[in-house]
Formats: structure tokens, sequence, C-alpha cells
């Protein structure tokens, strides 16, 4: 008896349970748009929730139930962007109207659903207002009598209007009245879109909420709200700007109030998630006879707690490497922003150098203090002074350099994306006035950097790449410059193909008379990439680098050149692609067979 009577309970529960599971029963999803617009299927199969499902699903009933509600909305949406405002929709679930299905009448099975949209004409637009409208402010395209009467041309139209207004202060604009009547029979649509100005607001005083380690008053010194200004929206993007550049933060978002303050002015709000306090990162490159280079990077982001950054560096170059030595860099690096004003960043710096080859030692060590300005988002200017030390051996002896140097910079970028980009230019010029002592001669060290950047493809799937360096020592001689000045070329930041610093000039000679090779007085260099993409995460590249050496001016030394040229594949990750390069000489005589360079980043 007790074990039928077990039997009975399990043969219940099962019963109960069984209502409760999951339905999997769809076997398709048929979609048909009848309309003169060839392109409109496409667009509505890209917005509809059901098109993706035409081959079956696994999904449960009731999911597919709430996509077939909510197609018809969806599909509306995108009819209207496109100018169709009589359009029919069916949804068929299982030859039922989906809209006519209660929602306590879901079926627990579903076998197949027919979507169907009859487009009906295309509509353009009659009456086109958007008011009060600032006068000099350019009207939105396409919104006016007779254009096609696309959804998102009245959001432009309506969202230009109001950001018209904030720029000249009024941050409270906002839509009164919307009005779109839509004439079936003569297939118009007549908009009329009132806006609320509100008052002429200034900028109040900026709360922050989210700072932990940081001061309140560093943070709004940092920020710069101009408090007691017209309003801008423009400023609130720099306001965003110069907190996140400090990278002191993890987000940054600017809120404007939505009461004016007992001033009646606009209160701003900045919200922030700090960064972790201490960052450490290691890098690597690989170059096949030029070795391998590791770097060792740690840095403190909110050292005092108004976002001081103070950071240490250590590289070293040429492991593995059989001829000449282990180069190496140790430096550390004191970084305050909104010193004097919100856009100026003030660091002080020192750093150490050791590079040997077969034939020279240099032993280098400088300190530096030094300006940076942030004119915009895409000029950056520096400027600073620095005290240099070096120790040079080499077939003619041991030679001491000091200098006082005077370094300024600009930076121009207009790149879309910094580490792989599409289009923009990058630019760099720096120029060095420097006083010599002993037996070290005054001098000018001046260099360029010109990089761009164009994507010749709609999609940007071929991007063609160029870059042109160019650097010069004037009024020192070659013996009396600073070692750590002079240029090379060869390796993976100027010629591909062509080992680490191998070319240089022989203009030097040893205490018997025999010339050395070191560094030159001027470079001259260029670099072309033409970058496939073959997939989102998988891109091909062809390379072709040149560069010369001379002293005294340029082109003054005969042949003085050398070029590289490979091919490489591009691996994307979240921090940038993986680089690997095979190249081989083109032209001089530095060079002999192919070399590979495994990095992060693109080459330039």
């Amino acid at each position: 008896m007790t074990g039928c009577s077990n039997w009975r309970y399990i043969v219940l529960a099962a019963a109960l349970i069984a209502p409760a599971q999951p339905s999997y029963a769809l076997d398709s999803v048929t979609f048909r748009v009848q309309s003169e617009d060839e392109t409109l299927s496409a667009a509505l199969q890209d917005a509809s929730l059901l098109f993706p499902f035409r081959r079956g699903s696994k999904l449960p009933a009731q999911d597919i139930m709430s996509k077939a509600r909510a197609e018809y909305a969806v599909l509306l949406d995108a009819l209207y962007a496109r100018g169709y405002f009589g359009a029919e929709i069916t949804v068929l679930v299982d030859g039922r109207e989906a809209a006519n299905i209660e929602l306590l009448d879901s079926p627990d099975k579903i076998a197949k659903v027919e979507v169907l949209v009859t487009s009906g004409p295309e509509f353009v637009f009659g009456r086109t207002k958007v008011a009060p409208f600032p006068g000099t402010a350019r009207p939105v395209d396409g919104f006016a009598r007779g254009e096609v009467a696309a959804s998102g041309v009245i959001l432009d139209a309506t969202a230009a209007g109001i950001d018209e207004w904030r720029k000249r202060g009024f941050a409270m604009t906002k839509v009164a009245k919307s009005t779109l009547l839509a004439d079936h029979q003569n297939q118009k649509v007549d908009v009329d879109i009132v806006l609320e100005k509100g008052p002429l607001l200034s900028f109040g005083k900026l709360s922050v909420r989210g700072e932990k380690n940081m001061h309140l008053d560093r943070v709004i010194a940092i920020a710069g709200l101009p408090t007691g200004e017209q309003f801008a929206p423009e400023e609130l993007d720099i306001v965003a700007q110069r907190l996140r550049r400090t990278g002191a933060f993890r987000s940054v978002a600017i809120q404007e109030g939505t009461a004016l303050d007992a001033d009646g002015n606009l209160p701003i709000t900045a919200i922030l998630v700090e960064e972790r306090l201490r960052r450490l990162a290691v890098s690597t490159d690989v170059a096949s006879l030029d070795g391998v280079t590791v770097g060792v990077v740690g840095a403190h982001r909110n050292l005092f707690g108004g976002a001081e950054r103070l950071t240490l560096s250590a590289y070293a170059t040429g492991i593995g490497v059989d001829s000449g030595g282990l180069d190496y860099t140790l430096s550390a690096t004191y970084e305050r922003p909104a010193t004097f004003t919100p856009d100026t960043t003030f660091s002080l710096g020192v750093q150490f150098d050791r590079e040997q080859d077969a034939r020279t030692t240099l032993d280098a060590t400088s300190s530096n203090a030094k300006l940076t300005q942030y004119f915009s988002n895409t000029l950056t200017g520096n400027g600073g002074v620095a005290y240099q030390l070096s120790r040079a051996v080499d077939p003619s002896g041991t030679t001491i350099y000091k200098s006082l140097s005077f370094p300024l910079g600009l930076a121009w970028d207009t790149r879309n994306i910094q580490k792989s980009a599409s289009e923009g230019v990058y630019i760099t010029a720096d120029v060095k006035p420097y006083v010599g002592f002993g037996g070290t001669e005054s001098g000018v060290r001046s260099e360029i950097d010109a990089r761009g950047y164009l994507g010749v493809t709609p999609s940007d799937s071929l991007i063609l790449a160029a870059r042109v360096q160019m650097g010069m020592i004037t009024g020192s001689s070659l013996a009396g410059a600073p070692r750590e000045d002079l240029f090379y070329s060869g390796g993976p930041s100027t010629v591909r193909g062509q080992p680490y610093k191998s070319l240089g000039v022989f203009a030097l000679t040893s205490g018997s008379g025999t010339a050395f090779e070191t560094g030159g007085t001027h470079y001259l260099g260029g670099s072309f990439e033409a970058r496939q993409k073959v997939s989102d995460s998988i891109g091909l590249v062809g390379f072709l680098d040149a560069g010369r050496i001379d002293v005294g001016g340029f082109f003054e030394t005969k042949d003085n050149w050398h070029a590289g040229a490979g091919v490489g594949v591009r691996y994307m990750t979240a921090i940038g692609p993986v680089r690997l390069d095979v190249a081989g000489p083109v032209a001089g005589d530095t060079g002999g067979g192919a070399q590979v360079y495994i990095g992060i980043g693109q080459a330039f």
C-alpha cells in the first residue's frame, strides 16, 4: 500500500509541474514587405525583432509572443524614419493577429509566425515649422516642403532648434508643443514644433559627487567651470575633458540642474567614479635581430589628493642580442594638473639612459621642469627647462657633455581613434635650444613627426597611412653636439627590415685616425602602410620604410640611406592591435635577411 501511495504522489507532482515548463516549438518566421522601395525590405528586416528567427527558434513561446507584440512599434518606427506614414502591419501567430491575443490567452506553443508589411506611398513634408528659431542659425537639411517626411529629420530639426538656443545661453529650452498632421489623401505631413526658450542663464557653482580620495577644492580647480559666466554647452564638454585627462577617474558625468539656484543661475554637478590609486603595466616588443624590449611602468594617480600623478618606469632593450649590450632607461615623473590655469599641467622629471653598441657606450642623465598647456582637444603645447649630463666612451676616448636646454613643443591631433586611426592627422614639432658647457657646443635641435590616415573605402576596410620624420641639429658641430641628441636610422620606429640604429655616419676618427660610426646631425625618414581589414578582429598590412642620415645638412652625405619593406598581421584587442611584422632590406647595405617584429599598437 505504501509503495502505491508514493507513486500516486509522484504522478500528481509531475502533472502539476508539467504546465510550468517552457515550450519550444517555433518552426519559422515568414517576413514579407510590399513596397515600391526596393531598399525598404532590408531596412525593416534589420529593425525587426522576429526576422532573426526566420529559420526557427528554441525560445519559449512567451518570449516569442512578447517580441510579436512589440514588432508593430519597432516596424512603425522604421517606416516613419523613411517617410511611410500610411503603412499596414500584420503579425500573425499561428494565424491569429498578435495584437488581438490577450496576455492571459497566450499560446503555450507557436509553430509559425507571419509578418506582412504594406508600406503604402511615401509621404513628403507640407508645412514645416520649428519656432522660435534663431534667425542666424542654419536650418536642417531636408526639413523643407517637398522633402521626404522622415521622422529622423523632424527630430533633428527639433534638436537643432534647442541646441541653437542653448548655445546662446538659454540652457532650459524645451519643446512646449508638438503637432504632426498626416494628410493621407495628399501624402503630406505638416509639422509645427513650438519651443520654449526659458531665461538667459549663467553657470552656477559646481557640485561634486563621488569623490573619495580627491580633495573637493582640487576637483573644482581642475574642472574650471566658469561660474557666473553665460551658459555655453561646450564648456560642459571642456569641464568633463579636463577631469578625464587627469587619469584619476574611471568615469565622469556632468549633469545640469533642473532648477535654478538662489541667485538665478544654473547649478552643475560633476558625478565621478575614481580610478584605482595605483597602476602597474608591463609591455614587451620582440624584434628578431634587435632582441626583446621589456618595459615596466608603475603609477600613483592621486598622490596628494589633487590628481597628482607619480610615474616610475624602467625599460630594457637588446635583451638576448649577442652584439652590443643591454640598453636601459630609468625615469621618474611627477605631474600636477590645474597649475596656474585649469588647462595647465606642471611636471618634474628625471631620467637615466645607458646605450651600448659595438663602438660606443653612452650614459646620460637629465632633469627637467615643464608646463603643458591644453589649448583645445586637438592642440597641445609645452615648454620648460632641462639640464643634461652625459658621458660617451668610444674609439676617440671619453667625452663629457653638459648642456642647459629650453625645450618647446606643439602637438596637433585630429585622429578619430588614437590606437588605430582611419582618418585625421597627428603632428608633433619640437625645438630645443641648448647652451653647452665645457667642450659642449651650443645649438638647436629640431624634430618633426607628421602622420596622416585616410580610409579609402566606405566602411574604412582599407586605410592608407603615411608618416614623415625630420630632425636636425644646427649651431653645433658633430663632435660638439651632445651625443644623445644625434640621429640614427633603423629599427621598428624608423625603418623596419633594417637593424636598430644601424645607419649613422663615419665622420669622427679615433686617435689612430680610423673613422668610426656615430649618429648624424640630420635625419629624414618616411613610412607608408596599406592596412586592409579582413574581419572585425584580423587585418593585413603592407609597408615600405626609408631613412637617411647626414652631417652638416640634408643630402650632404652621399648615398647614406636605406629602406625596408614587408607585410604584417594585426589582431584587434581591447587594448589595441597586436602587431606582427615581417620585413627585409630593399635598399642600403646596413641589413641582411628578414626581421620579425612583435608588439602592441600600430607601428605609427
